[in-house]
């Protein structure tokens, strides 16, 4: 459907919901796997899938996202799911017992 992930880009800078479609259907699934095999239920992949879509979005419509030459696009995608992953379980170890203040 896209020649390349240049061509994908600029269709979600368009806000192309095929753009988006195409993202969720075929460069999400090693995020969902990792996520799984290192103990995520389903709602922690939808979370994490979803909040690296958008952040992906975000920082392609900011002007802020240069892939650089020789980088994959899922690539990409998969180290920012896999950091969110990380953080998302360091919190939830230690942030137990501890009060949060206002």
């Amino acid at each position: 459907m896209y020649q390349n992930d240049q061509y994908l880009i600029a269709a979600i800078k368009t806000r192309d919901r095929n753009a988006f479609k195409y993202l969720y259907q075929n460069y999400t699934g090693p995020i969902k796997h990792f996520v799984k095999i290192n103990g995520g239920q389903d709602v922690d992949t939808e979370e994490i899938e979803q909040n690296v879509i958008v952040l992906l979005y975000e920082k392609i419509a900011s002007g802020n996202f240069v892939l650089h030459e020789g980088t994959k696009l899922s690539t990409y995608m998969f180290a920012v799911g896999k950091n969110m992953w990380y953080k998302k379980e360091w919190k939830d170890t230690y942030s137990h017992g501890r009060r949060k203040y206002c």
